[in-house]
Order: structure tokens, then sequence, then C-alpha cells
């Protein structure tokens, strides 16, 4: 773990650099959401991450255009973010990232985005069911 935090600064930006450019591979996307995980797990690493990955990850879900589904490869990842975070979610997590997922999942007729958005909100819910069931839309 703390070689781990100690790479953080540097492994994070290359994994988002990777994931942003080749968004289209499966093989780099898979591999970048594993990176993310596993930073995720690590109670050290999951703040800086977070501070990282969810404004690029917001920013590519309040795009008005679609590019390459993804938006749909946005939603898989946070999800995975959201199952490998530690508890309680950070407030970057619920408040944040929470309202936005459920916003984007509502409001597309693309059925990737609505399996995907579908998947991440189930994950919100079987990782943290307390802070769901107490969260009030500002």
């Amino acid at each position: 773990p703390n070689f781990t935090s100690s790479c953080e600064a540097k492994v994070t930006p290359l994994a988002i650099a990777m994931f942003l450019k080749y968004s289209s591979d499966p093989v780099i996307i898979s591999l970048s959401e594993d990176i993310f995980q596993l930073l995720s797990r690590n109670p050290e690493c999951a703040p800086q991450l977070q501070t990282r990955l969810i404004p690029t990850l917001l920013s590519i879900l309040n795009s008005q255009e679609q590019i390459c589904g993804l938006k749909g490869v946005a939603l898989d990842v946070l999800a995975s973010l959201v199952q490998a975070a530690p508890l309680p979610l950070s407030e970057q997590l619920l408040q944040v990232a929470f309202p936005v997922v459920i916003q984007v999942t509502l409001s597309s007729d693309d059925n990737s985005i609505l399996q995907s958005g579908g998947e991440c909100l189930r994950v919100y819910i079987s990782a943290s069911p307390d802070q769901i069931a107490a969260y009030v839309d500002p």
C-alpha cells in the first residue's frame, strides 16, 4: 500500500490519459478500469484518485456530444470506482457524481447509456444502501 500510494500521483494521470486517448479500445479500457479499481481499494490512494478522476468522468457525462460510446464507458468506470471505494462513500461520489449519474441515465435514449447507468445505480445501492436511502437531492 505504501509503494502504491507513493506512485499514485504518476499512475493516475497516465491511466486517465490512456483511458481518454484510447476510449474505443476495449482492452485499454479494461486495463484502465483495473488500475482505477486497485487504486480505489487502497485507502491512501482513494481520495487522490477520486479528486483526479471524478471531474474527468463528470465532464464526459455532462458533455452534449456523444463520442463513440464514451458516456457508457464513463458510467462503467464510475461504477467500478464506487464498487471498490472505501465506505462510507465520499462526498465526491455521493453528492457530486451520483446526481449526474441519475440525470444522464434518465435523460438518455441510448441503450448503452441506459444499461451502464442502470448498472452504475445498482452498484451505488449495493455498495452503500444507507447513504443512498438518506440521499436528498439539493
